[in-house]
């Protein structure tokens, strides 16, 4: 009896010591987000406004305005995003050589759910993140994009394109058309023909789209939000010509370097952003006015 009973402690004596030397081990495992803290971020694809972007940049029917609220079926999803792609691109951006340990996976067919651990992620030589990093994160994710050079349309070699897209300006806008764009994000509709354009001996097909200014060529053309109180120049010019075409620097289409169209920010996910970031700039600058904060 006495044999037995040294065997049976035994028997429960080392499993234990073995889980209790592993436990004292704490570079040896990790712990999961419930017990090591962190954030977990999701991003969700808007696949109808994507839809209706490639749409429209490849010169197909008019965009709808309304489809950005029409739902999809799983496989026009999968023919727009590839959402496992997506996630290795967002972890090779954020996370390159995975020392901090971040977890990027598809979440369904158009969502991506990013783990970032604060502490316990350090073992192994992996580093832990903190709010800094987090919020690194977010702003590299925001920033990401493809790389795409376009052509700018000039006076001299693309008339006949700018003359048709100012047209299709001025009929859009008497139709009511430019205005549902307007509140759906989405941009003004460019003419649907294919142009001929020569450039010496050589001859090619394009079609036109409308492209937003990038916020570093709005300030060198002295077009950002801090030029509005200013309000001179080619602010002062764009907004006496809202929701029209307008050549630059000059309006003869013959010799203009560009076609630019202005219109007041209408799109209700663009103004609950700019509600947002007001309210951010308010908190952190508790003594200026709206206007004062306007420029920031």
């Amino acid at each position: 009896m006495q044999r037995n009973y040294l065997r049976g402690l035994l028997i429960c004596l080392v499993p234990c010591l073995v889980a209790a030397l592993f436990a004292v081990r704490t570079d040896k495992y990790r712990l999961g987000i419930d017990l090591a803290g962190g954030t977990i971020l999701v991003y969700e694809v808007n696949v109808e406004r994507t839809a209706i972007r490639k749409q429209t940049e490849q010169g197909g029917k008019e965009a709808d305005p309304s489809a950005a609220t029409k739902a999809l079926t799983a496989d026009e999803v999968r023919q727009l995003v590839n959402i496992s792609d997506l996630a290795a691109q967002i972890k090779r951006r954020i996370d390159p050589t995975d020392i901090k340990n971040v977890t990027v996976r598809p979440s369904g067919d158009r969502r991506v759910e990013i783990i970032l651990p604060l502490s316990g992620a350090a073992s192994s030589g992996k580093e832990a993140l903190n709010q800094e990093d987090i919020e690194e994160v977010k702003r590299l994710i925001s920033q990401m994009g493809v790389l795409e050079f376009r052509i700018i349309a000039n006076g001299t070699d693309d008339g006949e394109g700018l003359r048709a897209a100012r047209d299709k300006i001025d009929a859009d806008e008497k139709s009511g058309a430019l205005k549902a764009l307007a509140e759906a994000g989405l941009p003004p509709a460019a003419p649907a023909d294919e142009f001929t354009v020569e450039i010496g001996d050589s001859k090619a097909k394009v079609k036109y789209v409308w492209t937003e200014l990038a916020p570093e060529a709005r300030a060198e053309m002295g077009l950002s939000n801090a030029n509005e109180l200013e309000n001179k120049g080619l602010w002062a010019e764009l907004k006496a010509a809202r929701n029209r075409a307008v050549g630059v620097p000059t309006n003869d289409l013959a010799t203009a370097r560009r076609l630019i169209y202005s219109r007041e920010c209408a799109s209700r996910e663009r103004l609950a952003i700019e509600a947002l970031e007001l309210e951010r700039l308010r908190r952190e600058n508790p003594g200026k006015s709206d206007e004062e904060l306007e420029p920031l």
